[in-house]
C-alpha cells in the first residue's frame, strides 16, 4: 500500500512538473507575441509616416508643374498678343499706303522725302519688333539647339568641299607638272644621297692633308 501511494505521488509531481513547463513554454509564446505585436505596430506606423510624406512630396511636385506650366501658358499668351498687335500694326500701315496710293494724296499734296522716311521707318520698326518676338518664341522652342545643329551641319559640309577642292586642286597641278622639279629633285637626292656625302668627305681629308 505504500508503495502504491509512493508511486501515485512520484507520476502527481511528474504531472505538475510537465503542467509548469508547458505554462512557462505558453508564457514564452505569449510575450514573443507580444514583441512581435509591437514591433509589428512600429512598423505600420512607419509605413503610414512614409505614406504621408510621399503625397505630401508629391503634392509640392504637382503644385510646382502646375506653376510652371501656369507661367509657360501666360508667357506664350503675351508673345501672341504682341504678335497679333504687330500683325494689326502692319496692316493699318498696309490699308494707309494703299489708300495714299488709291486717292493720290502724294501727288497732290506734294509729300516729301522726310515723311517717305518716316513711314519707311515705322514699318523697320515694326519689322524689326516682329523678328524680335519669334526669337523670343525660338528660344522658347530650343531655338539655341536650332541654331547648334545648323552651325554643325554647316561646319560639316564646309569641310567636304575644302577637302574636295584641295584635292581636285592638287590633281590639276599633278597633271600640270607642277611638282615634277620636286619630284625628280627627291628622288635624286635618295638615289645619288651617298656619293654627295663621299664627296664631302674627300673634300675634307683634301683640306685637313693642305
Amino acid at each position: 500500500m505504500f508503495r502504491v501511494l509512493l508511486l501515485f505521488l512520484v507520476l502527481l509531481s511528474a504531472s505538475v512538473n510537465a503542467d509548469s513547463e508547458e505554462l512557462n513554454h505558453l508564457k514564452a509564446k505569449v510575450m514573443q507575441n507580444q514583441e512581435q505585436g509591437i514591433l509589428l505596430n512600429k512598423l505600420v506606423g512607419e509605413v503610414g509616416r512614409l505614406k504621408e510624406e510621399q503625397a505630401e512630396n508629391s503634392s509640392l511636385v504637382m503644385r510646382s508643374i502646375g506653376e510652371v506650366e501656369t507661367a509657360s501658358k501666360e508667357q506664350v499668351h503675351e508673345l501672341n498678343q504682341r504678335v497679333e498687335q504687330i500683325k494689326e500694326q502692319l496692316e493699318a500701315i498696309d490699308v494707309s499706303l494703299n489708300a495714299l496710293k488709291t486717292q493720290g494724296v502724294n501727288e497732290s499734296l506734294g509729300m516729301n522725302f522726310s515723311v517717305w522716311t518716316g513711314i519707311l521707318l515705322a514699318s523697320v520698326s515694326a519689322i524689326v519688333t516682329t523678328l524680335g518676338v519669334v526669337i523670343a518664341i525660338g528660344s522658347i522652342f530650343g531655338y539655341k539647339k536650332i541654331m547648334d545643329s545648323s552651325r554643325g551641319e554647316a561646319e560639316r559640309v564646309a569641310k567636304e568641299e575644302a577637302n574636295k577642292v584641295a584635292k581636285e586642286e592638287v590633281a590639276e597641278r599633278i597633271e600640270r607638272g607642277e611638282f615634277n622639279s620636286l619630284v625628280i629633285e627627291a628622288v635624286d637626292r635618295v638615289a645619288f644621297g651617298n656619293i654627295n656625302s663621299n664627296d664631302e668627305l674627300d673634300d675634307e681629308e683634301r683640306g685637313s692633308a693642305q
